[in-house]
Formats: structure tokens, C-alpha cells, sequence
């Protein structure tokens, strides 16, 4: 839907350049154009990604801007093109209400008192945790957004977009968990209201609207290769559970999972090693390998393992972590599964990560690629995808199929790729 909302924005646009050049006679014409274009490159990717507030702001105006001159642009022709600007607002009114109502059903009972709890880990830089108990009862799906307010800040018609990390759901409610990393903006005004508490833990009151997006079937396919960078291990960490919990009850082909996590802040690989990958064990007929890049702060990598092993004590998840020249396999409740993590220095490839998965594939097994990363990382990985396409070992390539969807954090435009690989046997 974001791909589709801007392309209608960009063919709107010059549509509008065409017909103001052939009707430059009309001055209100090149106005209404003139907001329409300020409205469309106000909304490009480096305006959205470090000025998100004032993008959000600037978006509305322009936008009703643009419609009210388009009202004033059609009086020459009487009323009879009144009905497509009246259309327009009617279509966004009709999206408005629905919004406010699904705000509404899941958020009504935080008018009571506060309905979230916020901590932060590992320094400025670190990460967020945000746990949300919506008002019904509801089950969200892997790979998923929810849009979160803030009514009580300073900017109550803000909303930020985050990818569920994690639910439980209970008999009249779902705890929605949160994971997300500092940047500036809204997450930095988080981190500062929870150092501001004097428990570390910050009680506060939020709507939740969603949950919006596609859950992927990665289930389907016997080889799944999950690939995130920095707070983007958000978008791996549901499907990697949902992966797991399949294949304990028989729902799932799935016999090789391989998550390759790249990450600047060591503080966030000891975070989560020791919480949300805390895994003790794979299923009966999953192999589950964990491979961990950090990218800085090299010099404390043996403290980071020291630290990460702690914490999965102190939360009674046993988590031996490898040094990082050594692999280890994990015990696991089978012969026949194993679980490995392994802690790297440096950044990979993205070419030769997926040319390991592709050459790894037997037969007609077939592979899925998830990725979830900063743009540079992921151009990088659609490139090895395009290169390996008919090329080589690419040519038991039979299919590829690509979708998109929101990442972790709105303002860091973090996105979701989809690749499905089928390996043809020759």
C-alpha cells in the first residue's frame, strides 16, 4: 500500500505538470500545481527519514492545501467537476473514521489509566522495549505493524509505525511487545521519559490502531533465510517463533533456518541474545543456526559473550554463546535438530550469504529470503538476488517472487523483502 500511495503520487503530479503547462492561461491552475509539487517532494525519502515530524505536519497542509485550490480551480466550470473533489474528500473522511474506530476498539480502555509500560537497555544508543495491552481480545501474525499514539505528549497527532515483535494473548486482551532502537525523534523522546523515571520503567498511555501487513507463509518452504540489520532483527524475531512453535506440533516443512543478524552496537546483540533469542532448544526435524555480526566494538567481544550468558541466566533461559572463531551446537530435544549461534566480527557479504543458502539446497527443496535491514543492506541483497537469477548456481533458480511491507520504525524507512527461491534439481 505505500508503494502503491506513492506511486499515485508521483503520476498525480505529472499529470498535474501536464495540464498546467497546457492551461497556463488559469493563474490558479500553476497555484494549485505549485502546492501539489511542494506536497510530492516535501514527501521523498531523506525529508520523511530525518524530519519526520515536520514531514507529517507539512503533508496535511499541503494536502488540504492542494484540495481547497482544486475546488477554487474548477469554479470556471461551474459544478460540473465538483464531484470528483468532493469524491476525494469523501474518500478521505470514509479512511479517517475507519482509523479512528479501529483506534478505538483496541484503545478504549486506556481512557481509564495508563495501558503500556516502556524500558531501555544498553545506554542512549540502545534498545526500546514497549509492552502494550490493547482492549480486546485479538491475534496478530508475523511480520505485522501497529500504529502507536501518544495522546498525552506534546505532539498527540503524531503516530509511529512498529513492527510487532512478540504477543500473548489471554482471554479478553493481547500484551503487544515492542522492539526498537534509538533514533531521533519519537524513539528519543521514549528513551528520555523512561531515564526520567526513577524505577527504569516509564508507565505511560498510547493508542494502538493495526495490525496492518502481510504475514508471509514462509512455513511452506524447507530452507528459510532471515536477514537483518540493526533494529530490523524486529521483523525476523515473530517469524523465527512462529517457526518454531509450527514445527513442534507438525505444521511446518520447514527443516533449516539460518538468521543472519549484522549489528554496529554490541549493547544490542547482548540485549537481545539473552531475551528474544534466548532459544534453549530447536524442535524435532529443525536445524536453527544464528550467526551474529558486530560491526563496532570489537574490542569487547568477550565481555559481550560473558554478558549475554548472564542475562540468559538471570532469565532462566540457558544460552551458551561461542566464541567467535568457534561455532557450538546447542543440545536440542532431537537427534535429529540442532540449534547453533555463532558470534562473527565484521560485516558479511550479502552475495555470498545467499549463495551459501542457494548452494545448500537439495533436490526441489525450496528456500524463502527475508530481509529487513537499513537501505544500503538491502539494495545490497536485492542485487545478489538479481545476480544470482539465471547465473550459475542461479540457474536451479526457478522462481522469485518480491514483496514489500513497513519494518521496525517509520522514520528509518527499514524495509521487509520477500524473496521466494525455488530450487529446480537438474
Amino acid at each position: 500500500m505505500n508503494i502503491f500511495h506513492r506511486w499515485i503520487a508521483i503520476v498525480t503530479a505529472f499529470q498535474g505538470m501536464a495540464h498546467s503547462v497546457a492551461w497556463t492561461w488559469i493563474e490558479r491552475d500553476v497555484i494549485a500545481l505549485m502546492f501539489q509539487e511542494m506536497y510530492w517532494k516535501a514527501g521523498i525519502f531523506p525529508i520523511c527519514d530525518k524530519w519526520y515530524e515536520f514531514f507529517l505536519i507539512e503533508h496535511i497542509v499541503l494536502a488540504l492545501s492542494t484540495l481547497t485550490l482544486l475546488f477554487y480551480h474548477v469554479t470556471v466550470y461551474g459544478t460540473d467537476y465538483n464531484g470528483w473533489s468532493w469524491g476525494c474528500v469523501a474518500v478521505w473522511v470514509f479512511d479517517r473514521f475507519i482509523r479512528i474506530i479501529r483506534v478505538q476498539a483496541l484503545s478504549f480502555k486506556a481512557v481509564a489509566g495508563n495501558n503500556a509500560v516502556m524500558v531501555a537497555t544498553g545506554g542512549e544508543k540502545g534498545l526500546i522495549r514497549l509492552t502494550v495491552t490493547s482492549s480486546i481480545r485479538h491475534i496478530p501474525k508475523p511480520g505485522q505493524h501497529y500504529y502507536i499514539y501518544t495522546p498525552m505528549s506534546i505532539t498527540p497527532w503524531e503516530n509511529h509505525t512498529f513492527t510487532i515483535g512478540s504477543w500473548e494473548v489471554d482471554k479478553s486482551s493481547t500484551t503487544l511487545h515492542f522492539l526498537m532502537g534509538t533514533k531521533d525523534g519519537a524513539t528519543r523522546r521514549m528513551r528520555k521519559m523512561v531515564n526520567k523515571a526513577i524505577s527504569g520503567q516509564a508507565d505511560l498511555r498510547v493508542l494502538v490502531e493495526g495490525p496492518y501487513g502481510h504475514t508471509s507463509s514462509v512455513y511452506r518452504f524447507e530452507k528459510v533465510l532471515f536477514i537483518a540489520g540493526g533494529s530490523g532483527i524486529t521483523a525476523a524475531l515473530p517469524y523465527l517463533h512462529d517457526l518454531v512453535s509450527r514445527r513442534s506440533i507438525g505444521k511446518c516443512v520447514t527443516k533449516k533456518v539460518t538468521l543472519v543478524w549484522v549489528v554496529k552496537n554490541s549493547d544490542y546483540a547482548t540485549d537481545v541474545l539473552s531475551k528474544e533469542l534466548s532459544l534453549s532448544h530447536s524442535p524435532e526435524g529443525l536445524d536453527i543456526d544464528i550467526q551474529i555480526h558486530v560491526t563496532s566494538n570489537t574490542g569487547v567481544t568477550t565481555p559481550l559473550i560473558e554478558e549475554a550468558e548472564s542475562h540468559a541466566l538471570a532469565y532462566n533461559h540457558p544460552f551458551p554463546l561461542p566464541s567467535p572463531t568457534v561455532e557450538k551446537s546447542l543440545p536440542s530435544s532431537s537427534s535429529k535438530s540442532s540449534l547453533k549461534e555463532t558470534l562473527l566480527i565484521g560485516r558479511p557479504e550479502m552475495r555470498a550469504v545467499l549463495q551459501t543458502s542457494i548452494l545448500k539446497l537439495v533436490g526441489f527443496e525450496t528456500l524463502a529470503v527475508l530481509a529487513c535491514g537499513p537501505g544500503n543492506m538491502m539494495d545490497d541483497m536485492r542485487a545478489a538476488i538479481v545476480d544470482a537469477y539465471g547465473t550459475g548456481e542461479g540457474k536451479k533458480v526457478k522462481r522469485i517472487l518480491e514483496g514489500r511491507s513497513k519494518g521496525s520504525v517509520f522514520n528509518t524507512y527499514e524495509m521487509l523483502n520477500f524473496w521466494l527461491l525455488e530450487h529446480e534439481f537438474d
